[in-house]
């Protein structure tokens, strides 16, 4: 789907328009839980998912300031719900 018409999904969204904010969640839902694999421990996944489209019902409004496709915005509104520990719990150790 082009990005014009996630960002119009979006758009009507921030209208309160469940149909369209539905139809973007099902447009977009594997990249987001893809991402969320990659990103942390599998136990984590679906609580992450959920948040970062429950930001994105709360946020749709201010989406179209941000500058970002519909579908960039979504990944990092999925990024940000991600914990600095690495997946797994394993340590970061500075060079």
């Amino acid at each position: 789907m082009p990005a014009t018409d996630l960002a119009d999904l979006l758009d009507r969204a921030a209208l309160n328009d469940t149909v369209a904010f539905a139809a973007f969640y099902d447009l977009t839902v594997a990249d987001a839980y893809r991402l969320a694999q990659l990103s942390v421990d599998p136990a984590r996944v679906d609580d992450l998912v959920h948040d970062a489209y429950l930001n994105a019902w709360l946020d749709s409004a201010s989406y179209a300031l941000t500058g970002f496709s519909a579908r960039a915005w979504l990944m990092i509104l999925v990024q940000l719900n991600v914990s600095p520990e690495p997946v797994g719990g394993g340590h970061v150790f500075a060079t």
